[in-house]
Parts: C-alpha cells; structure tokens; sequence
C-alpha cells in the first residue's frame, strides 16, 4: 500500500514538473524527465501525456508529439479532445497537413460516437427547454429540493456539452485549415458538412472555407447555402466570408451576384479604413462585374472608395494587376463621377440598375479620364490601346494638344497602330 501511494506520488510529482517546465517552453527537459519516468518505471498516465504534448506544442516538436500520441494508441490510453489539439496544432503550425489529416481519420473513429451522441444530448436538452418556454407556464418561485437539484444537473450537463461542442470545433477548424493547405476541397466541404450535422459552431474560418469549397468543387447552390448559414449565425459583416462569396460568383461568371455581394459588404461597414475593406482582388472583380453590367456610376464610386481605402498609404503599386482601369476610364467616358464613398452600396434601386438613356447621355466627365490615365502611368500599368483610345479621346476634347501629341509618340514607341478608329480622326483633327 504505501509503495503503491509511493508510485502515485513520484507519478504526480514528475506530471507537476514536465507541465511546469512545458510552459516555459523547455520541451528537451520534459522529454528527459518522461524519459526517466520510464527508467524509474514510474506509471505515466494520461495526464502526464497531455503535459508532454503540451510542451510539444509550446516548443514545436511535431514529430515527438506525434510519436507519443501514437504511445497512448499502442497503451490504450484514451486518448481526448485536448490530446487531439495539442497534437493537430502542432503539426499544422509545422506545415504538416497530411499528418493532420490523417489524425483526423482517427480522431473520428475514436470520438466521432462520442461527439454524435453530444451533440444529440445537447439538442434534447435546448428541445426540452424550448418546450417548457412556450408552453406558458410559470417557473414557480421555489421547487422541491428534487427538482432544483435535476435543474442544476441539467445546466452542469448543459455547460459541458457547450464546452466540449467550442472543443470539437477547434479540432476540426484544425482539420479544415489541413485540408484548404493541401488544395483537397472535397475533404473540406465533408469537414464543413460533419460539423453542421454535429451542430458545431463555426467560426468565420471554417464558414468562408466552405463557402471557398463548394465554390471550387462547382456546387453554386451549397455555396449560397454556406453563405445564408454564416447570415443565419450573425457572422456577417466579416471580411473572409464576403470575400469567399465574392470568388464563388466569380468562378460562376455571375456579375449580378459579385456586385450584390460586394455592395453588401460596403453598406455593412460605417467607415472607411483598410482594415475593414474588401481586398484589392476583390475590388478589381468588382470594378469587372460593374463595368460588364454597364452600372457605371457604381463603378466609379466603388472605384473611389478603393483610392481611399489604399492609396493613401500606399507605398507601392499592389494594385496594378487586379484593376481594370480602362473600365474606370470607360465610366467617366459616360459621365459618371463619384458622390457620396457609399453610393455604390446603397443606391441598387431599379432606376440605377437599369440606366437610363439620358443618363448615358450625360456629358463625359473627361478630366476624370485623363486623372485615371496618369495614375496608371504613375504606378507603373501598362496602358491598352483601350486606355490610349479614351485618353486621346480626352485630349482632344480638353483641347490639349501637346498632349494628344504626346500621346500618338507614346503609342508609336510601342508599336500600336495610330491608323485604326478613333486615332486617326483625332490626329487628323489636330494637324488641322
């Protein structure tokens, strides 16, 4: 008896230890300590486990977490949701994404009965409580002693269930960031859709990978699903999720769904800053999708909020490759110039959708023209013969001749033909 609480004792002390020292990040001693655990032949038990694969994930060692993860398999240790984290964390923060993944195929055999059956508990008790709620009657000032001890067990259980639920979706937040890393979208959507049939709750990370997911994987309808889901859940506004949106329609070719989704994101945002503003790219798709629609006042708007939004801090060109400023161009050839920062999120009334003639026909806003022009020379774009088209076509309208001038040497040096409409024309008219 008293070598048994011995052993108890040495197996505490040398846990306590390794979990201290584990903290600091010493993981070289902990494994040293457990290793004399061994020597000694001092139990080591599940607790002393966990603190070794803590340490392991405090220092980095993926491969000695992994290697005594795989111990507590051979022991027949059981093996819990913290065990599991430690070990996912760890292999994901080294780039170990198929070490998560395959981590994950046990992790469902091991807890997945276990975490179903939670999940189903959880939902008996939130169906009972909703029951009681609309049935309408009175919660009595006082209960039996009976009943206030069930009552205060049911909320216990209640409090676990919900823990071990944040728990379960850590795990697979694991899982799914594996799966994104290694392009298996497939693997990712049955992720997304194991958690929505566990009643876990999702973070912004795993709703916009599984909006990323159907995207890719072409199924339009489970995507939008995704997306009302993260409504649904009052994750929105959030910058991954619209983004992730923002690419579905992309990939669809749907312009009128990239803008609807883009003038969301802007009317859900009270301020402009960078922080809180679509990425670059999605400006650029956005700007596309205007323009294809031929929505031009809602193109220069979006395009002055992304000026902005980044160039006021700009200490280089990012943007050069994502917009399309020939479109921008193009807008203020119709007329268009920017109001108010938020016009493009909050004017999508009929009468704006479907431009009107004498709107068409208002007058071109060409020094406009000429200002998106000179930007693009100052960050460094390559302008097309489009560009050159509607700046010449400025020019020549402001009367500024040594600039058209300027402008037919420009496209001479690069070889594009001046002889072609409306070049000719307007270089004529000016020799006149």
């Amino acid at each position: 008896s008293s070598s048994s609480s011995s052993s108890s004792d040495l197996q505490a002390g040398y846990t306590t230890a390794i979990s201290a020292v584990g903290k600091q990040g010493k993981t070289s001693l902990c494994l040293e300590l457990f290793e004399r655990m061994k020597q000694k032949g001092v139990p080591r038990s599940e607790r002393t486990f966990a603190a070794m694969l803590h340490a392991c994930r405090v220092g980095g060692k993926w491969e000695s977490a992994v290697s005594l993860f795989h111990i507590m398999g051979l022991q027949q240790m059981h093996r819990s949701r913290g065990i599991y984290d430690s070990v996912m964390r760890v292999c994901n923060q080294h780039g170990r994404s198929q070490t998560v993944l395959a981590l994950s195929r046990e992790m469902e055999l091991e807890l997945g009965e276990l975490q179903e059956a939670n999940a189903k508990e959880l939902q008996d008790l939130i169906i009972v409580d909703s029951a009681c709620q609309n049935s309408g009657k009175m919660k009595p000032q006082t209960l039996a002693p009976e009943q206030e001890q069930q009552e205060q067990e049911m909320e216990q259980r209640r409090a676990v269930l919900v823990e071990e639920q944040k728990l379960d979706s850590l795990l697979y937040s694991h899982v799914v960031s594996a799966a994104l890393k290694s392009g298996l979208w497939e693997r990712t959507w049955q992720i997304f859709e194991r958690m929505n049939a566990l009643n876990l709750p999702h973070a912004s990370f795993t709703l916009s990978a599984g909006i990323r997911a159907a995207g890719k994987l072409s199924r339009w309808d489970d995507a939008l699903r995704a997306y009302g889901q993260a409504k649904r859940a009052g994750m929105l506004p959030d910058r991954a999720i619209y983004s992730a949106m923002v690419v579905v329609f992309v990939q669809q070719q749907n312009h009128e769904g990239t803008v609807q989704v883009f003038n969301e994101f802007l009317a859900s945002r009270t301020g402009i800053s960078k922080k809180h503003m679509p990425d670059i790219f999605i400006f650029g798709v956005a700007i596309n999708s205007f323009g294809q629609l031929q929505r031009w006042r809602e193109l220069t708007n979006a395009y002055q909020t992304f000026q902005t939004a980044y160039n006021r801090k700009r200490s280089g060109p990012p943007e050069k490759l994502q917009i399309d400023y020939s479109l921008v161009m193009q807008a203020y050839r119709h007329g268009y110039s920017e109001g108010t920062l938020h016009n493009a999120a909050t004017a999508t009334s009929d009468s704006q959708k479907s431009t009107s003639a004498a709107a068409d026909a208002s007058k071109p806003n060409w020094r406009k023209v000429l200002e998106v022009f000179d930007h693009m020379a100052e960050i460094g774009v390559s302008c097309n013969l489009q560009s050159y088209s509607l700046a010449a076509q400025a020019a020549f309208n402001l009367e500024k001749t040594d600039l058209l001038k300027e402008l037919r040497d420009q496209m001479m040096r690069k070889g594009l033909d001046t002889n072609t409409q409306p070049f000719h024309s307007l270089f004529k008219n000016m020799q006149q």
